[in-house]
């Protein structure tokens, strides 16, 4: 359980690169409980490696 929406992403980026899944994904989506969109990015791991993120969606 992720305790921030940092956090959360940080979560995603790494299960994204060490699930053992046929591909990699190549975005990633996070929604609260009741499935409203808090973030939504490409990922990018050479990108993700320089020390980028993306920017959570702003309202």
């Amino acid at each position: 359980e992720a305790v921030d929406l940092a956090n959360a992403i940080e979560i995603a980026h790494l299960l994204s690169q060490t699930l053992d899944m046929p591909q990699r994904p190549d975005a990633i989506a996070i929604t609260d409980l009741s499935g409203n969109a808090l973030f939504s990015g490409i990922v990018d791991v050479e990108v993700t490696k320089k020390g980028h993120d993306h920017d959570p969606i702003r309202r």
